[in-house]
């Protein structure tokens, strides 16, 4: 069922508490999608929508929080059934293991020492150009629908 934006509030503030919001959190196990669709299952059930679970309307500031060109580019070095090896846009060497995790975890990081990290701070830095310039009509338009 959809939560509006002001019961939502007022549930998270304590003002007005109807029922418990009942919502899923994290998704399918991994595996899971593959052996529902094996069984039948519609993909409503997949999603997990056809089980009644809230949700509410959600608006994101479209704005770029990450890193600002850091000269690496996404690339996988090696996959086979069991694992898949990539270079992330941090440049960041990551491992999948593909038959328990659905998150890669990282078998480096860009940020060694001192150096390293003033070499890589600025590209984190406050800048306007990270947000879209219609955020606020965008903004206004999401209230205006309930988000």
């Amino acid at each position: 069922m959809e939560i509006e934006r002001e019961q939502y509030l007022d549930y998270m503030t304590g003002r007005r508490v109807e029922r418990p919001i009942f919502s899923e959190l994290f998704g399918c196990l991994v595996g899971l999608p593959e052996e529902w669709r094996a069984q039948g299952a519609s993909e409503a059930e997949i999603s997990l929508e056809a089980f009644g679970f809230d949700y509410v309307k959600r608006h994101r500031v479209v704005v770029h929080t990450g890193i600002l060109d850091n000269g690496y580019s996404e690339k996988i070095i090696e996959e086979t059934d069991e694992h898949l090896i990539s270079l992330d846009r941090y440049g960041r060497r990551m491992k999948l293991c593909k038959r328990v995790a659905s998150i890669p975890l990282p078998e480096n990081y860009p940020v060694s020492d001192w150096d390293s990290w003033l070499q890589l701070k600025p590209r984190y830095e406050f800048l306007e150009e990270r947000f879209s310039e219609d955020r606020l009509e965008q903004a206004v338009a999401a209230y205006d629908v309930g988000a």
